[in-house]
């Protein structure tokens, strides 16, 4: 499985989401590909590149997956067009984990992030919004009443609605940036083409 992003010219980035232990974030341009960025030792789960050609990963260690210990490295690092560190997001204040599994990253004209964090082997999970402040909220939940959810993947419209794939319920959510629920598709005709995503 792949992940791939495009930076302001037009320029491919991705990356091998496999059981690859090393694979970096690659680029396709007109010059060809080259490598980019070296995760090691961490492995890379998620990539994405926001408005100010800032490119956006979800990290974590090697081994399992799940469960999520206290060694357990979890997170969301930003770095600069230039591909050096700008921001790692980790632990809250008291030390606790942000992340779990963010498997899947956007951001909307503000570069408010929209997380799809993976909680266990099941696939269930939250969206998350990171603002600039780092602020970070339950998403899903604040808009839904729905017990669980299996966030698939995350898209963000030109007017700044956040759509998120539910595989749990076969459902699209479409949210406001304030979380307010505009919509809810559900259909049992959804026919998901992407296989069963593996840990990683």
């Amino acid at each position: 499985m792949f992940d791939f992003t495009l930076n302001k010219k037009d320029e491919v980035l991705f990356t091998n989401l496999s059981s690859e232990e090393e694979s970096p974030v690659r680029m396709i341009s007109s010059g060809g590909t080259t490598n980019v960025l070296d995760p090691k030792p961490m492995r890379l789960l998620a990539l994405h590149v926001n408005r100010d050609s800032e490119l956006i990963c979800g990290l974590r260690e090697q081994g399992p997956p799940f469960p999520v210990h206290d060694f357990s490295v979890r997170q969301i690092v930003i770095f600069g067009s230039n591909y050096r560190r700008k921001i790692t997001l980790e632990n809250d204040t008291y030390g606790r984990k942000l992340f779990e599994y963010p498997s899947c990253i956007r951001t909307d004209s503000q570069n408010v992030m929209y997380v799809a964090d993976i909680e266990n082997t099941q696939f269930e999970g939250k969206l998350l919004a990171v603002d600039r402040n780092w602020t970070i909220e339950i998403f899903i939940r604040r808009a839904s009443s729905l017990d669980k959810i299996k966030p698939y993947s995350v898209a963000v419209t030109l007017k700044d609605n956040i759509v998120l794939l539910d595989r749990l319920y076969n459902t699209l959510h479409v949210l406001t940036q304030k979380g307010v629920l505009l919509c809810v598709t559900v259909s049992s005709r959804f026919k998901y083409r992407t296989g069963q995503r593996n840990m990683h």
